[in-house]
């Protein structure tokens, strides 16, 4: 009896995320649990500077129908918020899986607890951008 020989070819088109890496522009990803009764489901955000929106916006417009948010008005859980000068925009399932596939190349995870993991770009570091961008503020 022969065998039957099953193989499947999955074809990565280029998205979001990898837009994102290639611009140039400063991200990080940040993967946090998200509770609805019983159910625990992890959700991503890409976190982005406010000064990049517009750029930033120009990418995942191409991708998907939405734009990065500030998330830090009167309307937001405060658990949700954004600190001051950071946009963010929620992945989806197609994006979470184009993340994970280019993960260990272009991501180094930077803070990993019980409740989530932030990952920044090898070539630039999120926090050491805010921080900067921090003390800018501080100053003016």
């Amino acid at each position: 009896m022969k065998e039957l020989e099953y193989s499947e070819t999955i074809e990565f088109k280029r998205g979001l995320v990898t837009d994102l890496i290639n611009s140039g522009l400063t991200i990080a990803i940040i993967r946090y649990k998200e509770k609805y009764l019983k159910h625990v489901n992890w959700s991503y955000d890409v976190l982005g500077f406010e000064k990049d929106y517009n750029a930033l916006s120009s990418i995942s417009k191409k991708h998907k129908n939405e734009s990065f948010a500030l998330q830090n008005g009167n309307c937001v859980s405060v658990k949700f918020k954004n600190p001051d000068g950071v946009v963010s925009l929620t992945l989806g399932h197609h994006e979470v899986i184009e993340f994970r596939r280019l993960a260990e190349e272009h991501f180094k995870e930077v803070v990993s607890d019980t409740t989530g993991k932030v990952f920044e770009l090898h070539t630039n570091s999120f926090k050491e951008a805010f921080n900067q961008q921090k003390t800018l503020l501080e100053v003016i």
